[in-house]
């Protein structure tokens, strides 16, 4: 019942020692086989730590990139694909190098496994934060498919992520998908969880055991370009998928409020606006779009934060 552990690295030396010492300082770290730390050709800070990590576990090898590569170039769905084809684990987990597990994620995972033996994969819910504490850390919302009769088309209408950092997975689904599609280099991770679903049973530990960290060279500066990508992976899922096909269109305007949100909320008005709009241009009937487009117009940022707090806080009682 061993797991491989993968961890992808470009120029995130300053977060590297933290992250391995997640995965080391696990509840069940007996079961972890090898750390394989794929890195993508890094600055020469990283590559200073990454000749230093195998010294500290006999299970931690690093996978330098191609000297005929470009830094940076790789993408992490290769990266993440040869990492664990040096493996031969009967679980698969990865970890992005600025993340965080919680010491008990490992423990948790395994316990849903071994309690619902058909299960094929096994994600989290996680935490948000900032390297520089410039915003409060918050748990992202958690989609469970867990008894869910169709898991794939519930998780193309409604997904907040399954973040890779948060997933654990049988190596005989891995070897069914054939990794990760290394042509997609926004959103592979959606297209992938998504071929999970279809192929096996997922299940979810809701509780938010991994931390995410956000950092300026980890966030997409333009959120209205990630639309294009959103419009791709979606009509890429749909033809592997032609039922989904009717409902590429409500998808879309729920990816586009959720960005027109974000937008919103951090003082962008005329992108908030753009995405709001768009949202309902593709769904009509979307009535949070309309709500927050209102709220936009009339209240601004400081009253959509209001509604966030509000609407948490019911949440939780």
């Amino acid at each position: 019942m061993g797991v491989a552990v993968i961890i992808t690295c470009f120029n995130e030396g300053r977060f590297l020692n933290a992250a391995v010492d997640s995965v080391i300082g696990q509840s069940r770290a007996d079961v972890i086989d090898c750390i394989i730390i794929c890195d993508d050709g890094s600055d020469p800070e990283t590559l200073d730590v990454l000749r230093e990590l195998p010294l500290r576990d006999p299970r931690i090898s690093v996978l330098p990139a191609a000297a005929d590569k470009i830094p940076g170039t790789r993408g992490v769905s290769l990266n993440r694909n040869r990492g664990v084809s040096v493996t031969d684990s009967s679980f698969i987990a990865f970890l992005d190098a600025d993340d965080l597990w919680h010491s008990n994620k490992l423990e948790e995972q395994l316990f849903l496994f071994n309690a619902q033996p058909e299960t094929a994969l096994v994600y989290t819910g996680f935490r948000l934060f900032w390297s520089d504490d410039r915003k409060p850390s918050e748990v992202a919302p958690l989609h469970d498919l867990t008894g869910q009769p169709d898991q794939s088309l519930a998780y193309f209408m409604d997904d907040p992520p399954i973040v890779p950092s948060t997933a654990l997975m049988r190596r005989q689904l891995w070897n069914q998908l054939g990794g990760f599609d290394e042509k997609l280099q926004v959103f592979e991770d959606t297209e992938f969880f998504f071929r999970c679903t279809k192929h096996g049973l997922a299940a979810a530990v809701d509780a938010p055991l991994v931390d995410k960290r956000l950092h300026e060279s980890a966030v997409t500066s333009s959120r209205s370009q990630l639309m294009k990508h959103h419009a791709y992976v979606a009509f890429q899922i749909a033809a592997q998928d032609p039922r989904l096909l009717p409902y590429v269109a409500k998808r879309l305007s729920e990816r586009a409020r959720k960005l027109g949100n974000l937008e919103a909320l951090d003082g962008r008005s005329e992108s908030a606006a753009n995405l709001l709009t768009a949202a309902i241009s593709l769904n009509p009937f979307n009535l949070r779009a309309w709500l927050t487009l209102v709220l936009h117009y009339f209240g601004g940022a400081s009253a959509m934060r209001v509604v966030k707090l509000t609407l948490a806080r019911a949440n939780r009682s």
